[in-house]
């Protein structure tokens, strides 16, 4: 039973090593792709259950970076650029400005695109080599 445990714990630890590195190199990747100006847009919610909560809460409308090259139109889904929630439910919410956003695009496939507002992102690498720090904890205690 032990034995499992550690073996899951430490494919999680190894897991989340990887995801971290991997959102990290992507950003850094994404550094040198060209810029290209797109516009950020306000849709209406995309889901039901986003529509259904409309007049309740301060809920979720959806955000996109819309961009064109060639002649081709991209999008890309914007989040919030801050929340408060209850649950799952948004009672506070600071939305992407809209208009003109200069994003990065990359030139061999101009469909994947990196925002400034990935560029800030600290939760998702931090998030992740936490995890694994308490993941290689665990197994020390244990072992």
């Amino acid at each position: 039973m032990i034995d499992q445990l550690i073996f899951i714990l430490t494919a999680g630890c190894i897991f989340g090593l990887i995801r971290g590195f991997y959102w990290l190199s992507k950003r850094d990747a994404a550094s040198v792709w060209p810029e290209v100006i797109g516009e950020v847009r306000e849709e209406a919610p995309g889901t039901t259950f986003e529509s259904l909560q409309s007049g309740l809460l301060n809920n979720d409308s959806d955000h996109y970076v819309y961009w064109t090259i060639e002649g081709k139109e991209y999008r890309k889904r914007l989040w919030d650029e801050a929340s408060v929630a209850i649950g799952m439910f948004k009672v506070w919410r600071r939305t992407p400005e809209l208009g003109p956003m200069t994003i990065r695009c990359n030139p061999d496939d101009p469909s994947q695109a990196f925002t400034a507002q990935e560029a800030r992102i600290w939760k998702e690498p931090v998030i992740w080599a936490v995890g694994a720090g308490v993941v290689a904890g665990i197994l020390a205690l244990i072992t």
